[in-house]
């Protein structure tokens, strides 16, 4: 009885600091972040993650990111891995030995080590390897926080610092009676600060005092050398024993529990104050994202910041999950215009005045809209226009074109308050859609009567050489003052007078043109509706791939950037694709395509960019990217996607290797399986926070497919492959990105000595035995002629090395040894009679040439009965005899089982191991021939792939020759495969004339 006391009295103790802990955890570094949940600011776009979407646990503390890109999470439900897709949980359940999932701090070490401790025991996951140990002392004591400095990993453990060693620790710092609440590091030092308010620097054997009393409620911060910390509305930076100097005043107090600092990049630092991430530089110039929502009642605190290799940040909360705020790379001018000067933007045309003037585009409502920056500020201005423009021009002489699609102006004077609009054409005359000045001051124009030009302003003659292009949507000039035109009906080249055209019977896909970039290394390119994107260089045309993912099919406008990227417009939302990727793809046919698929997230407020305009994208002095969007203009900053994409370190990642429910190694890139009974499952990952939606992979095995297969999801399986080696590969479409090993499957080891022998002695006697059968039968047919015996004695060699497989035998063998391995008397003792029938049938008609149907017919349900033993479910079979057969009809010994043989081996073995093959044998009499069929359902005869050597198999050749012999015989092998309908298979027929034997 007092054993049992003892016994609750510590369940009690233990419930009791458990509850103690997770308050702690909880509410230590809660920050209060206002009564609001988040919502979408103009830099960032919010995603949440919680355990609706995948994460174990809503509370998370630490936050951490490993070299391969992996992002870590102590939450208490373990530790969490997230690759951007789906997260994977290493707790109790996961971790053998594991007691609590209660994770207390968190670390990723420059060795790339995931440390972890929760109020037990210290976890150490270095790559597949993991490790426990207990805690000093093996008693909790509140906090436990791990930090990193010099390549070392160090712990706080209540009053104490340790260093961590390979196995054990070593006490480096100790404060009698006095917690500590943080330990932190930099590139000078390891920094505590304890209950009692003193901040000092550690070393072993040494403490130098830095801060005798900071007050109890502020946490001290480390960024690069620096030693920093908070004290109402600025921040102080440590730079000696007593010496502070003033690195930032905030704009109001902030106080312990409304904020956490952090710095990421150059002297940059965020924190969150009332529902607002706040980011100031050294210079004390800030901006305030506001990520809440008013409409929200959540209340959500916020216990730490980070940002990730792909300049996402990413807020923790106490029981809400994670956040990540994704930048946008791109701002659309709708709802910052409209609450400006009142009016919507329109998408109709963006432009860009040579004069300086700024940025142009239309209103949903008559007028024009001008963009300019400012004393850095972007100011707007409204201006009055006639009607609704469609394309705008400002030529050489400053004159400014407009047309509306019903008539055109031309305006002499710059914009005031009561512009002059001079009328060129009218709604009866020509209807100006898109116009467009050379570089030798020559305006060219589209009309609704087909293309015009003009070189004095005024005066428009027809374009009768053009005449074919109806529908302009683009003029370009190329570096050679060559023009290019786009129209929905062909692309048009005019060059020193000279005009070329291009269609589809010049080898365009289509010939409805959107767009036209020539760029200036002699290549243009071609933006297509339904086609995708072309290009042309020295007269030859490539199409790229349609790919929603990689290039639309439809491309509405094309621009290029600073850093050899091309931006192209669709109806599906923006893409960038890598140039130089172009041009190999266009010269070797194979190289992969890079690029990235902009949507609402990225900051496009609209997916559709169908512009039909000659205004419909451009790059601005400033190098930003401009494009018409339906709803309203959108700038692109490609510097930023540049930056993001060329520090993001994608890597393709084998994370886990399941063969029959145990994970398996990957050593030197091999994987090794004993056994054919296996099922396999291969998971892998691409780290990345950016565009995962947009990643598919494919794969290929040697000896099951030869060809590229798609992969749903990020895991691929297999069950039940054949002894043999084979070779994996794994690739995400559309990069560089791929992975390979080998896979050897070992067949089970036979471990009876008599066994061995009876298969030795089995497969040397039986060939044997039947060569001198072969030898008897030529003695007694030394009268017919010395080629014809030859050929006779061949034949028979050969019939007697496929009357039966010593493969077949080994694996029948080896059959029956699992039955006995596996006490299971009754089958072994079934399947070794029916395999003893088929040898007494083989070896009493192994002399034989011909047979009794009826005895072939039980060889034949004797070999598919054994076979079907051996297959399981993947092997069906039906065997019909006809009833007009005589009793004594005989047919060519053993003529139908390599038939058998061959459908199971070439046709039914290749199929996926979750379809199932059927072999179906039709005996019929017909008139006074026996007809014979074998059909399956296989993957198709395949006669290239029959054998190792690219040859038809010795058996089907034997059996044409047999057959080619008997007088009014037949062979034929169809092939059933046709992708329109699904079916597929081999169809066997023989046809012989009927005889009896006695």
């Amino acid at each position: 009885m007092e054993q049992k006391n003892n016994d609750r009295q510590s369940h009690l103790a233990t419930f009791i600091t458990r509850c103690i802990l997770i308050f702690f955890t909880v509410f230590f570094n809660l920050q209060t972040f206002s009564q609001r949940g988040f919502s979408f600011s103009e830099n960032y776009t919010i995603f949440h993650f919680n355990s609706s979407n995948g994460l174990p646990q809503n509370t998370t503390n630490s936050f951490s990111q490993s070299k391969d890109g992996f992002i870590w999470l102590g939450t208490l439900a373990g530790i969490v891995r997230f690759d951007g897709n789906s997260f994977k949980n290493f707790g109790v359940r996961q971790i053998h030995g594991l007691k609590s999932d209660l994770i207390l701090s968190l670390l990723v070490d420059s060795k790339d080590r995931t440390w972890a401790v929760t109020e037990e025991e210290l976890i150490c996951i270095d790559h597949d390897q993991i490790s426990l140990r207990k805690l000093p002392g093996g008693v909790f004591m509140y906090p436990l926080i791990l930090t990193e400095f010099n390549n070392e990993v160090y712990m706080a453990f209540g009053e104490s610092v340790y260093k961590i060693n390979d196995t054990g620790y070593t006490k480096i710092y100790e404060s009698a009676n006095i917690h500590l609440n943080y330990l932190k590091s930099n590139r000078n030092g390891l920094y505590i600060r304890r209950q009692d308010g003193l901040v000092a620097r550690i070393a072993p054997g040494k403490v130098e005092v830095l801060i005798e009393k900071l007050p109890a409620s502020q946490e001290i911060y480390t960024f690069g050398d620096k030693l920093t910390f908070m004290a109402g509305n600025v921040f102080y930076e440590i730079k000696g024993p007593g010496k502070f100097r003033k690195v930032i005043s905030f704009a109001d107090s902030v106080k312990y529990g409304e904020c956490i600092v952090r710095q990421f990049g150059n002297n940059e630092y965020y924190y969150v104050r009332n529902n607002t991430l706040v980011i100031i530089n050294s210079s004390e110039h800030s901006r305030e994202e506001i990520i809440g929502d008013t409409k929200s009642d959540m209340v959500i605190g916020v216990s730490g910041i980070f940002k990730d290799r792909e300049d996402n940040i990413w807020l923790l909360t106490p029981g809400q999950g994670i956040y990540e705020l994704y930048p946008k790379i791109a701002k659309t001018y709708d709802k910052e215009i409209y609450a400006k000067i009142g009016k919507h933007p329109g998408g109709t045309f963006v432009y860009e005045a040579p004069d300086g003037s700024g940025i142009w585009f239309d209103a949903k409502v008559s007028g024009l809209i001008n963009l300019k920056v400012e004393n850095g500020k972007e100011v707007y201005r409204q201006f009055p226009y006639p009607s609704h423009p469609w394309c705008m021009l400002m030529d050489d002489k400053r004159n400014l074109w407009f047309g509306d699609g019903s008539k055109y102006f031309l305006k002499q004077r710059s914009f005031d308050a009561r512009p002059d609009f001079i009328l060129i054409g009218s709604q009866d005359d020509k209807k100006l859609r898109t116009v467009f000045q050379s570089s030798d001051k020559t305006i060219w124009i589209d009309t609704n009567d087909g293309p015009y030009v003009s070189n004095d302003y005024f005066h428009f003659i027809p374009l009768k050489e053009a005449a074919c292009l109806k529908n302009i949507y683009q003029f370009a000039e190329d570096p050679e003052h060559g023009l290019w035109i786009a129209s929905r009906t062909g692309l048009g080249h005019r060059f020193n007078g000279k005009w070329t055209f291009y269609d589809m019977q010049h080898g365009l896909p289509t010939n409805d043109i959107r767009s036209v970039y020539p760029d200036k290394d002699g290549a243009v390119w071609v933006g297509t509706a339904g086609y995708g994107l072309c290009r042309i260089k020295d007269g030859e045309i490539t199409q790229y791939p349609l790919n929603n993912d990689q290039i639309n099919q439809n491309v509405w406008a094309i621009v290029e950037d600073n850093y050899g990227y091309l931006w192209m417009s669709s109806n599906q939302g923006i893409y960038r694709v890598n140039k130089q990727n172009l041009n190999a793809f266009a010269e070797d046919g194979n190289s992969k395509i890079e690029s990235s698929h902009y949507l609402e997230s990225d900051g496009l407020g609209n997916v559709e960019f169908n512009s039909r305009t000659q205004n419909k994208a451009f790059r601005d002095t400033a190098g930003f990217i401009w494009f018409s969007g339906v709803e309203a203009p959108i700038r692109v900053n490609p510097k930023k996607a540049f930056e993001i994409s060329h520090h993001q370190r994608r890597a393709l990642v084998i994370d886990e290797i399941d063969v029959n429910g145990s994970q398996v190694q990957l050593e030197q890139g091999v994987v090794e399986i004993q056994g054919s009974k296996n099922g396999i499952h291969i998971a892998f990952a691409v780290p990345t926070f950016y565009g995962q939606s947009n990643m598919h992979f494919q794969y290929k095995m040697t000896e099951l497919n030869e060809h590229w297969t798609d992969i749903e999801g990020r895991s691929v399986r297999f069950s039940e492959l054949p002894p043999g080696e084979y070779l994996f590969e794994l690739k995400l479409v559309g990069s560089n990105l791929y992975k390979s090993f080998y896979i050897k499957v070992h067949p089970d080891f036979l471990e009876n000595i008599w066994v061995r022998y009876l298969i030795a002695i089995l497969i040397a006697s039986i060939p044997f035995a039947l060569i001198l059968r072969v030898r008897h039968k030529r003695q007694r047919k030394l009268n017919m002629e010395k080629e014809t015996e030859l050929e006779l004695s061949n034949l028979k060699l050969a019939l007697v090395q496929s009357q039966m497989n010593p493969h077949f035998i080994y694996n029948v063998l080896g059959s029956i040894q699992s039955y006995v391995a596996n006490s299971d008397p009754y089958k072994a003792s079934d399947y070794i009679a029916k395999f003893a029938r088929l040898i007494r049938i083989t070896l009493n008609y192994a002399s034989h040439k011909d047979i009794l149907l009826s005895e072939e017919m039980s060889r034949i349900q004797l070999y598919l009965e054994l076979e079907k033993l051996r297959h399981g479910n993947r092997l069906n079979y039906i065997v019909t005899v006809s009833t007009l057969i005589n009793a004594r009809t005989a047919i060519p010994n053993m003529l139908i089982q390599p038939l058998l043989e061959n459908a199971i081996i070439h046709g039914i073995l290749p199929l996926d191991q979750s379809e199932q093959g059927t072999i179906h044998v039709v005996i019929n009499r017909v008139d006074d021939r026996i007809i014979i069929t074998v059909e399956d359902n296989g993957v198709g005869y395949q006669p290239q792939k029959s054998s190792k050597h690219g040859y038809e198999s010795i058996g089907l050749s034997n059996i044409r020759t047999r057959i080619r012999n008997i007088a009014g015989a037949s062979f034929s092998i169809v092939n059933k495969n046709d992708p329109a309908s699904g079916l597929h298979g081999t169809l066997i027929e023989i046809v012989l004339p009927e005889y009896t034997i006695d």
